[in-house]
């Protein structure tokens, strides 16, 4: 599997990738979200019967995208892809966990040169000295 595939969690991303393309998730989520409550508003809640499944169908797919991001950015840290599961499930918390989160994803270095999870993103080398 090719790590720039959609769905795969096969390989490690950086930082920096991770951020841009949890963007191109995050903006289109959004503005969708605010579309579809617009027209709930302005129906008066008489379109809820539409916009609330489609809201749930939209919040899965973007789920279902951002799951497998998480996991390869977890590899590059060297950790599980099944870490991703942790931030999901801090969703339902306050907003602060969230933002910890999502810095710990874009700020915090991958491992240094190749780990179990496949070749560093960045194409460092490992520097290790014998004693």
């Amino acid at each position: 599997m090719n790590e720039n595939e959609l769905f795969s969690t096969d390989g490690r991303i950086d930082g920096t990738t991770y951020f841009s393309k949890w963007a191109r998730i995050k903006i289109p989520y959004w503005i969708i979200q605010i579309i579809l409550l617009a027209i709930t508003v302005l129906t008066l809640g008489i379109a809820s019967l539409l916009t609330i499944p489609l809201m749930v169908l939209v919040w899965a797919i973007h789920v279902a995208l951002l799951l497998p991001l998480m996991a390869k950015r977890f590899h590059d840290m060297n950790l599980s892809g099944w870490f991703s599961l942790l931030v999901f499930l801090a969703w339902a918390l306050p907003l602060v966990y969230n933002v910890v989160f999502f810095l710990i994803l874009v700020l915090a270095d991958g491992t240094v040169g190749p780990n179990q999870y496949g070749e560093d993103p960045k194409g460092r080398i490992a520097y290790y000295t014998t004693q």
